[in-house]
């Protein structure tokens, strides 16, 4: 029985990379429309990394004779493995300086499937300044590109950007707009989901401490000076509550708002102590914190309550650098490997 015949249109384009091409490569599936033909050299790809010579050779040793070794892609998006194949072929001209973040992340999908970062080295410097001025709000995948290019800086940042704004939902972490993380396999793979949420938990739980901290610390100047002045204990029933009131008060009349603004926007729907947060900041900017205005006219326990709630700054700051600024501490190796095969370091 004779074998079935061949389709010679596999795709509605073809693209010649080489003079010497003597291999194709059909990516994409579904219709021809969707699919691209490319006509490259073999012994280029080979040399391009492991991974394809492995590909390569496979082709070549299950082809028919008479016929191009070719090779199926099916799940490569065909414009990004454009780019890849030009890449390899010396086309400096076709590939995008300034590619969309949704073209870069696709190129990099191909990148990190084949093993390619020392390929794409002359454009990765290019592709991270791009990266940095993209905004990050709707773009998650920001995080693998940053992660493929070696880029430590930005990785950080995103994982900040992301620990603040990311909301927790039964589907994992989502956008604000409902984009979920989850849909990007790559992430997983970074395992960056897991960190963003250890750090968001953790976040909120220090800012707790933190704010009861500083209240335990105005309560006991309150004690301090009502044993000092007997007097004053039945103008001030409510130590506690006063205490808890300026230091809201303060913080709203400095301007202060920076726990709020880094903290998960849906830190309120933590269980437990973390719920006392969430109150405590909407009390603070329900009416300007006028109402949290308290003993006004004494400037010794205004200053008293400004230094702390000084200190009790600083040490947020502090809290943010230690557990948002940087990155986990098992990421450093491989980012480095990454941006030195990219270099990204070197720019």
């Amino acid at each position: 029985m004779a074998p079935p015949p061949q389709r010679t249109h596999e795709a509605t384009s073809f693209e010649r990379f080489d003079r010497r091409a003597d291999l194709i490569i059909i990516a994409g599936s579904g219709r021809p429309v969707d699919k691209a033909c490319f006509f490259v050299s073999s012994s280029k790809v080979c040399r391009a990394s492991n991974i394809l010579r492995a590909v390569v050779h496979q082709s070549w040793g299950s082809h028919q004779r008479g016929q191009r070794p070719r090779i199926r892609l099916p799940n490569d998006e065909p414009r990004s493995l454009r780019i890849i194949l030009s890449i390899i072929h010396h086309r400096p001209l076709t590939v995008p300086v300034q590619p969309t973040i949704l073209e870069l992340y696709y190129i990099l999908l191909c990148v990190a499937k084949y093993n390619l970062s020392k390929q794409i080295r002359p454009w990765a410097p290019l592709w991270i300044q791009r990266a940095q001025c993209a905004d990050p709000t709707e773009n998650p995948v920001l995080l693998f590109i940053a992660w493929q290019l070696g880029d430590a800086d930005l990785l950080g940042s995103l994982i900040q950007h992301w620990v603040s704004n990311a909301l927790h939902t039964r589907d994992g972490l989502v956008t604000p707009d409902g984009q979920r993380f989850s849909r990007r396999p790559v992430l997983a793979d970074m395992d960056a989901c897991r960190h963003i949420a250890k750090v968001r938990g953790y976040l909120v739980e220090r800012a707790v401490n933190l704010w009861q901290t500083t209240m335990n610390g105005l309560k006991q100047d309150e004690d301090a000076e009502v044993d000092e002045h007997p007097g004053l204990k039945s103008s001030n029933p409510n130590a506690d509550q006063q205490c808890t009131a300026f230091v809201l008060g303060s913080l709203q009349q400095l301007e202060w708002k920076i726990i709020g603004e880094t903290l998960p926007q849906d830190h309120h729907e933590y269980l437990g102590r973390q719920c006392i947060l969430s109150v405590l900041i909407k009390q603070a900017t329900e009416d300007g914190g006028r109402q949290f205005c308290t003993r006004s006219g004494e400037a010794r326990q205004h200053c008293r309550c400004v230094r702390l709630v000084s200190r009790m700054k600083r040490r947020w700051a502090e809290i943010l650098e230690e557990d948002m600024g940087g990155i986990a501490p098992e990421w450093e190796l491989a980012l480095a490997q990454k941006a030195q095969w990219t270099g990204s370091m070197d720019r």
